[in-house]
């Protein structure tokens, strides 16, 4: 049993290192130029809502703004998350106006972080700019940052001290279609425990995404080697994953690993998110198979892009 409960551990660290990696609150991006009516501004409310028009006067703690080039509406400062200059020669491929609730919508809203998987990583990679903060069952944190849109960067690590994990990360990728998303992801990672070598490892994944951000279906393969194991004597690893979103602020997800020479091992897991601008709540459930033994346990983790 010992020997089960070690091997569990082992196998879990294995798995885990397969992740992919103003005043009144207001905040104003770019130089607002009331006068110039050849600018769009962005206005996003507290809420989540997003405006494309063009503010026509700012008066005390009112913002005017002239919506669809004809609908006159009035904010309150208060209300408002964040005011920006747009591209007028972007709108059309960043958003989209949804007619039922009088607005537009990022085409893709990148910012949300839901078409990232909770173990696998998925097609879509973080937008030029953007940085993600994760925390995974409370001990694992990681960051990671794109370069641009089609290379990620990150860093992660489990320090516990007497026992340390980090990690680093690296993942390319692209949209071939627009329901085709590809990328490939490689993973270096070293432990530290006291008293004991450093053991160094690596493992590399490739996925395919067919779908959109909003539902998708995600596949791939990888091979993962190290651990005081000779490169030849790694792991090759399936993988299978979804995500489907169902209301504005929820999506459900479910993904597995499945090691091809090693079928003893197995780990599943569903779950759900809870969504709220560039923040998510993540919660669910993971199987683990280890030789005979199952072990079931909950996940929960938290993901903020800034």
């Amino acid at each position: 049993m010992e020997n089960t409960i070690t091997k569990f551990c082992i196998s879990l660290l294995v798995f885990l290192f397969f992740l992919p990696f103003s005043s009144n609150g207001q905040v104003i991006k770019g130089e607002l130029l009331i006068g110039d009516t050849t600018q769009v501004h962005r206005v996003v409310t507290k809420r989540g809502d997003i405006f494309l028009g063009r503010i026509t006067q700012i008066e005390n703690t009112e913002v005017h703004f002239l919506f669809n080039q004809s609908i006159e509406l009035t904010f309150q400062l208060q209300d408002l998350q964040e005011i920006s200059i747009v591209d007028p020669n972007k709108v059309g491929r960043n958003y989209t106006y949804n007619e039922s609730r009088k607005e537009y919508q990022q085409a893709e809203q990148p910012m949300t972080g839901h078409e990232r998987g909770y173990y696998l990583p998925s097609g879509f990679l973080l937008p030029k700019g953007t940085a993600e903060y994760r925390n995974s069952g409370l001990f694992y944190n990681s960051i990671e940052y794109g370069v641009s849109d089609n290379i990620n960067i990150g860093i992660g690590g489990i320090p516990l001290i007497v026992a340390n994990a980090f990690q680093l990360k690296l993942r390319a990728g692209a949209s071939l279609a627009e329901f085709l998303h590809v990328s490939a992801n490689a993973n270096g990672y070293f432990t530290f425990i006291i008293g004991e070598p450093v053991y160094v490892g690596g493992a590399g994944t490739g996925v395919v995404s067919i779908g959109s951000p909003e539902r998708h279906l995600t596949l791939g393969g990888g091979y993962g080697f190290g651990f005081d194991n000779p490169a030849n004597q790694g792991i090759f690893v399936a993988q299978a994953g979804g995500s489907y979103r169902f209301a504005r602020s929820w999506r459900i997800f479910g993904e597995g690993i499945f090691p091809v020479n090693e079928p003893e091992l197995l780990l599943f897991s569903v779950g759900v998110n809870w969504l709220l601008q560039k923040n998510r709540l993540e919660f669910g459930w993971s199987l683990v198979r280890v030789d005979s033994t199952t072990f079931p346990f909950p996940f929960i983790g938290y993901a903020g892009q800034f």
